[in-house]
């Protein structure tokens, strides 16, 4: 299905880990990042937030997604920006329902 609106902002926070869960299909989620590059205009821009540990092969292709991938860490309540590569291996607390880091990735679209 080829799109007939164009944005130039897509922000998806805490979102896409979600697609594909229930089947378990990780390429679903790349799939839909993807496609939300071609709703962008020639100049939009993306923003997405990923949880660390909540959907670990979609966190394994995250640097190969043409994006910039930025990262967030939490340590001792405190939130502060970190290099992405080391939250790999980072566990998400399913059972308080919060992250211990998070993916910032940042696509801009240049025609």
């Amino acid at each position: 299905m080829t799109p007939q609106e164009k944005y130039d902002k897509i922000i998806a926070i805490s979102t896409l880990e979600h697609v594909g869960e229930d089947s378990g299909d990780p390429s679903l989620a790349i799939n839909a990042i993807e496609h939300l590059k071609i709703l962008l205009d020639d100049c939009g821009e993306m923003l997405i937030t990923i949880p660390v540990g909540f959907n670990t092969p979609l966190e394994e292709n995250l640097f190969n997604l043409g994006m910039e991938v930025y990262g967030l860490v939490e340590e001792n309540g405190i939130w502060h920006e970190c290099d992405p590569r080391i939250l790999n291996g980072r566990t998400y607390n399913f059972a308080g329902n919060t992250a211990t880091g998070l993916y910032v990735l940042i696509f801009k679209k240049r025609s």
